[in-house]
């Protein structure tokens, strides 16, 4: 899995298996992330709209509440979208006092099949720096991208950005992929989590 992920994601810092943890599938890997970020309670941020089964993926088994962004016609792929992550993770602080733990994107997006471009990525690994919440970057979908007549529509993987020049901590990072889609495989029941945070990928163990 660490040369697939070398060869296809073109990570920024070199990715060895120690960075890595399976689990029997990105459904069940949701489940860990949000049982290891949150509390019961505390807020996972996501854009509408956004793969539905990720409600019961996440917050069954962790109890933390899932808070949804409307773009209002501003392109949810484009910098200026982060600025609507802003408003509603503020608001959330403010008025409902729900802790933000994590952001959860989809990078080739579920449904809408659109990628994230290098810019917006850098921009939303700034904006998480500047909260301290988590950015997961579902990439389930990185190699179901086709080639078309837009140089700008390719997938680019979050862990293709060096996020220290940017000023952001890497322990931030985290990127979810599996067998299922691009491998037509669901039956193998295999999701990775990959990330430089040791002591996530340490609480991820402990829960598989």
């Amino acid at each position: 899995m660490a040369n697939l992920i070398a060869t296809y994601f073109h990570p920024a810092v070199p990715i060895s298996p120690e960075h890595i943890v399976f689990t029997n599938g990105v459904t069940s890997l949701n489940a860990v992330c949000a049982l290891s970020l949150t509390n019961p309670g505390d807020g996972i941020l996501l854009g509408q709209p956004i793969y539905g089964s990720f409600t019961g993926d996440l917050s069954v088994l962790s109890g933390c509440q899932l808070i949804y962004t409307p773009f209002h016609g501003v392109d949810q792929f484009s910098v200026e979208a982060v600025a609507r992550y802003e408003e509603t993770l503020l608001k959330a602080q403010g008025e409902t006092r729900v802790a933000i733990r994590a952001l959860l994107i989809c990078n080739p997006h579920n449904p809408l099949g659109r990628c994230y471009s290098r810019e917006t990525l850098e921009a939303l690994l700034q904006f998480c720096h500047k909260y301290q919440i988590h950015l997961i970057s579902d990439e389930v979908y990185a190699l179901s991208v086709y080639d078309n007549d837009d140089p700008n529509s390719g997938f680019v993987s979050v862990l293709s950005i060096d996020p220290v020049p940017l000023g952001v901590d890497p322990a931030l990072v985290h990127v979810l992929y599996g067998m299922s889609k691009d491998f037509a495989a669901a039956g193998l029941r295999l999701g990775c989590l990959i990330s430089q945070n040791k002591r996530f990928l340490q609480a991820a163990l402990s829960l598989r």
